[in-house]
């Protein structure tokens, strides 16, 4: 039994069927979560880069003799790198994601690198401020996926619904919460409480519903009295 993309040979009780084919395991996964393949703007992105970044590739064999095809044909597709290099579009799906996505990583570090030069020339007498700029460039890089405007979706029944984190700000992460802010105050900040409920006292997380649910995030923690008048006096009204 073979496989009817790849077709290597299947051992008896190991083949899987997809859409009326037979396939073996890999080519199975692959199909379920198909890798990028190339595309003019995917040539035109690894030449442009390719230049700018300094000559930071490191390329595989393989992978340079794809670009090398590339280039010289303006954009080929993949049914001709398949047979100019005698492999199967497995290979060729793998060879291809796996440097796009290093392409994108580099691609996105060369966007962030001139704002981030900025803001930490800006407030480069802040060491906080300038590790805090270091870790979000860090987490950008990392989360490339969040900034596409395309998330993964599941299929089939649960195709409508959405897990994990709701869609919305890419941002959020980089966003700052000022739980209490007292640098306008002159002197120690007195606090008068006169509603003192638990939430008033000690503040709250507010919550915003989505999906039949609710959601929360840092940015919806809110101070009670305690906090706001840390460093300082707080007043309330005790029922006798």
């Amino acid at each position: 039994m073979k496989c009817a993309r790849c077709e290597a040979s299947i051992i008896e009780g190991e083949e899987r069927e997809h859409l009326g084919r037979i396939l073996c395991e890999d080519c199975y996964m692959d199909t379920l979560s198909p890798a990028k393949t190339c595309d003019p703007w995917a040539v035109h992105s690894a030449k442009s880069f390719g230049k700018n970044l300094d000559g930071k590739f490191e390329l595989t064999e393989l992978q340079r003799k794809i670009l090398e095809i590339l280039k010289e044909t303006g954009g080929a597709p993949p049914e001709h790198l398949i047979e100019r290099l005698n492999i199967s579009p497995m290979d060729l799906e793998r060879e291809i994601a796996a440097r796009l996505e290093t392409v994108e990583t580099e691609a996105a570090d060369y966007l962030v690198r001139n704002p981030m030069t900025e803001l930490k020339a800006k407030y480069q007498d802040y060491p906080r401020v300038l590790a805090y700029l270091d870790s979000v460039r860090e987490h950008i890089l990392k989360n490339l996926q969040r900034f596409k405007g395309v998330a993964a979706a599941p299929a089939g029944p649960m195709a409508g619904l959405s897990f994990g984190e709701p869609p919305g700000d890419p941002f959020l992460p980089y966003r700052i919460n000022v739980f209490v802010d007292n640098s306008d105050t002159q002197g120690p900040p007195i606090i008068v409480e006169t509603n003192p409920t638990y939430h008033n006292l000690f503040g709250v997380i507010e919550k915003k519903p989505i999906m039949g649910g609710y959601t929360t995030d840092f940015t919806l923690i809110k101070a009670g009295s305690i906090s706001k008048a840390n460093g300082g006096f707080r007043q309330e009204r005790l029922s006798a």
